[in-house]
């Protein structure tokens, strides 16, 4: 599908050129002032020397910019390859602690836990919440 749409239009850009130069084949006189230089050729020709120079002045800028896109790019990407380590490394050490945690140790923080509710307020074995005095 993407080929053809490229296909489509490039024959549309070949189609618009063509026309443009058999309705421009009239000849322009094109002089450089100063140098003593004058060239006979035909007005379509004018335009295709324009943008040939366009695209010789962007090519170098945008060349440069892609550059820089692309260390950029890498930066980033190694970036995140050394997050992504530091991550597992974290969830490894995380996995270990939680290996290491005795049963005894677990039903404490439980007890912990169900005791202080919020903002440091004790609650009962109803769960119902204490105000301290």
């Amino acid at each position: 599908m993407l080929r053809l749409f490229s296909v489509l239009i490039f024959l549309t850009l070949a189609a618009i050129c063509i026309w443009l130069a058999v309705a421009n084949r009239d000849l322009v006189t094109l002089s450089l002032s100063p140098v003593d230089i004058s060239l006979d050729m035909p007005l379509f020709f004018v335009g295709l020397i324009g943008v040939a120079i366009g695209i010789v002045a962007v090519l170098p800028t945008a060349t440069v910019r892609a550059f820089l896109l692309r260390r950029k790019l890498a930066k980033a990407n190694k970036e995140i390859a050394r997050l992504q380590a530091e991550k597992d490394a974290l969830i490894n050490e995380c996995d270990g602690l939680k290996a290491q945690v005795r049963p005894e140790d677990e039903r404490f923080a439980n007890a912990q836990r169900v005791q202080s509710g919020p903002q440091g307020s004790v609650t009962g074995p109803t769960d119902q919440t204490v105000l301290p005095s």
